[in-house]
């Protein structure tokens, strides 16, 4: 088996497979660090060192990296990925969520 989808591990009402001779090879999938608390740079950076994709996602526009803070993410830390989201607030997160 090539592919599944969704992944091994978790419930679904179908699954998608992949089935060859012979399956390409893949790069191994990286296990995604915390970076909720941290400046958006410096999240930004931690992901880009380990060659995890992101997509920010933000009430407002981004544009001074350094004043927004990620308040949580998706796929949670430890997990493996290729991508993650993260969803951010400026300055800093708001606990009543």
């Amino acid at each position: 088996m090539c592919e599944q989808d969704p992944p091994g591990g978790r419930r679904a009402k179908s699954v998608r497979l992949v089935v060859a001779r012979s399956c390409p090879e893949t790069a191994p999938r990286s296990r995604v660090p915390d970076v909720t608390g941290l400046r958006l740079d410096v999240a930004e950076r931690k992901l880009g060192q380990r060659g995890l994709e992101y997509y920010v996602y933000a009430d407002d526009e981004v544009i001074i990296r350094t004043n927004w803070t990620v308040c949580s993410q998706h796929p949670e830390s430890g997990e493996a990925a290729d991508e993650l989201e993260l969803y951010v607030e400026r300055f800093s997160c708001d606990d009543d969520d």
